[in-house]
């Protein structure tokens, strides 16, 4: 079997929903082991629709399967201290983790990139949320056309006297998992120049 371009890198997909996980997918069709961790409810992403057979379950959405192939998974209870060390023990082999939660979330579990990068300063974190870890809006939720809209494409979508328009599927979603892609990538030639990590925020 030939090689793979990332084969040699290890990545944790703690993100949910599409983003993320679409990021962490690319990751994984480039070679990357890529290991889903998800809350013990499943990720939200197994809650959306379409799913097989029209009926809803969590293992026939095929959204969840779209952004969710090539990865093994395990889930975990990141409140419950036993999850967050197991969760610390498997960063520390990581190349790479992919996560989506609010900002300062994993900070309050001693699980951001800062506390994680004690034990393996060589980690790259990217960061996937609607308005980045810092800033104005940094701790606002936000949804698809919300993001979709702030990003200017609908300015110039439909017609000049009609309201602006969205276009369809989950276009905001993708783009975020394709900057994440990107982003990871200049992290790992940085990381191969100066041989120390960093967190990537998207």
């Amino acid at each position: 079997m030939l090689s793979a371009t990332l084969d040699d890198l290890k990545v944790l997909d703690l993100s949910q929903g599409l983003a993320g996980p679409i990021c962490a997918k690319i990751l994984a069709d480039f070679g990357a082991d890529v290991i889903k961790v998800e809350p013990p409810a499943g990720d939200a992403g197994r809650r959306m629709g379409p799913f097989f057979g029209a009926a809803p379950h969590p293992e026939k959405s095929l959204v969840f399967l779209l952004a969710n192939l090539n990865k093994r998974g395990v889930r975990l209870n990141l409140d419950d201290a036993d999850g967050r060390a197991l969760l610390r023990r498997m960063a520390q082999s990581a190349d790479i983790i992919v996560e989506s939660y609010r900002p300062g979330y994993l900070a309050s579990l001693e699980l951001d990139y800062a506390s994680l990068a004690t034990d393996n300063p060589g980690l790259i974190m990217v960061s996937i949320t609607p308005f980045g870890q810092t800033g104005p809006y940094s701790g606002h939720e936000s949804e698809e056309i919300v993001t979709y809209a702030l990003s200017g494409i609908m300015s110039i979508s439909g017609m000049a006297d009609r309201e602006p328009l969205k276009h369809g599927g989950m276009q905001a979603q993708y783009e975020g998992g394709l900057g994440g892609v990107c982003g990871a990538l200049a992290a790992l030639q940085g990381r191969d120049l100066q041989c120390e990590g960093q967190q990537v925020d998207v």
